[in-house]
């Protein structure tokens, strides 16, 4: 990859959405996670009650951990992009160091 190029892509603007705490992360964009109902067994109408709020929290549940685990994605894709870039920047870095000595040992034998 040339210079100019690798100047551009470090230059993109990073897609990170999470947050990353010591070795914590947290998604940022997703909301509050959805608190579980109590299961009420106290009687067949209070746990009918329950199941209709089980019923209703499943798919806020099924939302949050489908936000949480697309945000987590697109931060590993840019966190990998990231250091392979670095890796290539580096690499291209000792290639030119190597050709330069290499034309300054044969220039001045």
């Amino acid at each position: 990859m040339p210079w100019a190029a690798l100047a551009l892509l470090a230059a993109a603007p990073a897609a990170f959405t999470g947050t990353l705490s010591g070795s914590s992360w947290a998604a940022t964009g997703c909301g509050a996670k959805p608190m579980a109902p109590a299961v009420d067994l106290k009687n067949v109408d209070a746990d009918n009650k329950s199941i209709e709020r089980v019923n209703d929290f499943l798919p806020l549940l099924k939302t949050y951990v489908d936000c949480v685990t697309q945000e987590a994605n697109g931060d590993l894709k840019s966190v990998s992009q990231s250091a392979n870039a670095a890796q290539l920047e580096a690499r291209e870095a000792r290639e030119k160091i190597v050709a330069d000595v290499k034309t300054a040992q044969e220039k001045f034998k």
